[in-house]
């Protein structure tokens, strides 16, 4: 997927800078545009250039510098501003970005916390008719069934959640996504997200979710997720879990 329009714009004027400054290499550019505090590498300086990440403010400032070095001083403020303008309207475009992203983050731990509720509330149900020999409205295997069923499907909506930012370019939001919402995932919420992230070739987003779950939550449902991996067929996302919880 592509970027949002406003960080193409700001790409495409970043890249006109670039071009300005005749480099025969992104390697070569790494010195010259790191900054006094703040190293940076061919594949960073790629990805500003591409629109895949949106670049800090002083490595706009010091390709402006670089890049306007040759240019008349009655010509430098007039550019300079543009190009400001352009990094502003970029700025903004990903903070109301990840303004929704929250919104939405809480709308699924609110269904999270919902069907917790009606799990919760079927169990004892079910429980009470079990001490009192009553049929039972609901049979128990329909009711897991039913169960599973929605925990994959919250499962699905997380991972094409994550896998949409980080297409859009927004890596950072998609392990805010994941950090967020790690809390109120079940076993198998998270054993199914990491299935869907594997089938999508999200490889980083997975492991990321495998190290939070397995360092913040309880051994036991860490071992209830491992078991769920299991099934899913997933040897070496349980052993990375389990190493995750053993850290």
């Amino acid at each position: 997927m592509e970027a949002p329009p406003e960080r193409r714009d700001l790409a495409a004027a970043l890249v006109d800078l670039y071009e300005g400054l005749g480099l025969s290499s992104l390697k070569q550019a790494e010195s010259l545009l790191a900054s006094g505090v703040h190293k940076i590498d061919s594949g960073q300086i790629s990805r500003y250039l591409n629109a895949k990440r949106l670049p800090p403010k002083d490595f706009v400032d010091r390709l402006c510098d670089l890049a306007f070095a040759q240019v008349g001083p009655e010509r430098i403020q007039a550019r300079r501003q543009y190009v400001l303008d352009l990094y502003s309207k970029a700025t903004d475009a990903q903070r109301k970005t990840r303004s929704q992203l929250h919104f939405e983050i809480g709308e699924m731990q609110d269904s999270c916390d919902r069907l917790r509720r009606y799990i919760a509330g079927l169990e004892a149900r079910l429980a009470a008719g079990a001490a009192n020999a009553a049929p039972l409205p609901v049979p128990a295997a329909n009711g897991d069934r039913q169960r599973k069923a929605n925990e994959v499907a919250l499962a699905r909506q997380l991972a094409d959640k994550a896998a949409t930012l980080r297409d859009q370019g927004e890596e950072d939001a998609a392990l805010s996504l994941l950090r967020e919402t790690s809390d109120v995932l079940s076993p198998l919420e998270c054993a199914a997200t990491l299935v869907l992230l594997r089938q999508q070739h999200e490889a980083e987003l997975a492991e990321t979710l495998i190290q939070i779950y397995g360092r913040d939550q309880t051994k036991h449902r860490v071992i209830l997720a491992a078991l769920e991996l299991h099934e899913f067929g997933l040897p070496d996302d349980v052993g990375a879990m389990l190493r995750s919880a053993a850290e």
